[in-house]
């Protein structure tokens, strides 16, 4: 490797039986490339047990945690019994409340909903600068101009009573 190639960082990410991490692993996957996520299947235990020795970053998995150890984003609640699911069992993402890793504030906006374009995150820091409110030069508006219809020669706005609009009176 050249000095001027970039590792990036992997997110390992551990799923308990029943969760079904694909919406999630699919969107962070199409922003930051295949390579930068594995996942596996673990059980409860051994999702906590990955947390506290750095074998896992984070992991979806039932709540409640320990607080005081883990940070936890509750996601849903299970609803029925099939394929290892208990029903009223809260799944959240935990990981250490310790852990700095460049992959984990993105994982927890893509599970609360944050777009790409979000001002949050590695993709905010290569977008451009925007203008505030304060500095944003504005162009005066202008009325929009009537255009005859060709049909029938008259304009496409609607008038006032069709519109139910009072008609505008010139003193």
């Amino acid at each position: 490797m050249t000095d001027m190639e970039t590792v990036q960082p992997i997110l390992r990410l551990g799923f308990v039986p029943g969760v079904v991490p694909h919406k999630w692993a699919s969107r962070f996957r199409a922003r930051f490339g295949s390579e930068t996520l594995d996942m596996g299947r673990v059980t409860p235990d051994d999702a906590v047990a990955g947390l506290r020795d750095g074998n896992l970053e984070a992991a979806l998995m039932p709540l409640p945690v320990d607080k005081e150890v883990f940070h936890a984003i509750p996601l849903y609640a299970e609803t029925d019994d099939e394929s290892g699911r208990v029903p009223g069992r809260e799944i959240g993402l935990v990981w250490l409340k310790d852990l700095e890793h460049p992959l984990i504030e993105e994982l927890t906006g893509i599970v609360r909903g944050r777009t790409a374009n979000s001002s949050r995150g590695q993709n905010a820091e290569s977008a451009a600068p925007k203008e505030s409110k304060m500095t944003a030069k504005v162009a005066p508006k202008q009325k929009p101009q009537a255009k005859p219809n060709a049909a029938s020669g008259k304009n496409n706005f609607r008038s006032s009573a069709k519109s139910g609009r009072r008609p505008h009176r010139s003193r």
